[in-house]
């Protein structure tokens, strides 16, 4: 009831907090209209700042090559038309020193590591802008980076600039 006056326009990404029965999960997907918890949506459409915005699900579905996640994404990732591509989920591809004691919230940590073997080249070869996650609990950014398939925890950085954005 709280957010019933916004919830026709929210999105939401579940995670490792809603991903069980017991935590809720199918309560959100129905909530939110959802029959699955990866899904793509349109923002601004028909303009010349369409974005294409994905949603991954890192914590409930399988996100694994080959799987339907993995699917549904590279088929989002190559619809074209669009300013901006940005992808959203979960768990980080990349993460500073925290306080955070899981391995999850590690940059050598399974996830990470997967996440990124995983989608980061695909991510470059389609053109995305843009990569939002959560998990860790605090706030972080990079500068623009490109996966570096030889050390893939340490992206290479394109650019260090702090004032401009230089798209590599």
């Amino acid at each position: 009831n709280t957010i019933s006056s916004i919830k026709g326009i929210t999105k939401i990404n579940i995670g490792n907090h809603e991903d069980e029965s017991s935590e809720g999960y199918s309560s959100y997907l129905s909530a939110f209209g959802l029959s699955k918890p990866y899904y793509a949506f349109t923002w601004n459409g028909g303009t010349s700042s369409a974005t294409k915005i994905i949603v991954m699900d890192s914590d409930h579905d399988s996100y694994a090559s080959g799987s339907s996640q993995y699917n549904f994404v590279v088929s989002e990732l190559q619809k074209t038309g669009y300013k901006w591509k940005i992808v959203y989920d979960h768990k980080q591809f990349y993460t500073s020193p925290n306080t955070c004691s899981s391995s999850s919230c590690s940059n050598t940590g399974s996830d990470a590591t997967n996440l990124r073997n995983t989608y980061e080249k695909l991510f470059e070869t389609y053109g995305v802008d843009l990569v939002l996650n959560g998990h860790v609990h605090n706030y972080q950014r990079t500068y623009p980076i490109r996966y570096d398939s030889s050390s893939p925890s340490s992206p290479i950085i394109t650019s260090t600039g702090s004032t401009d954005y230089t798209d590599p």
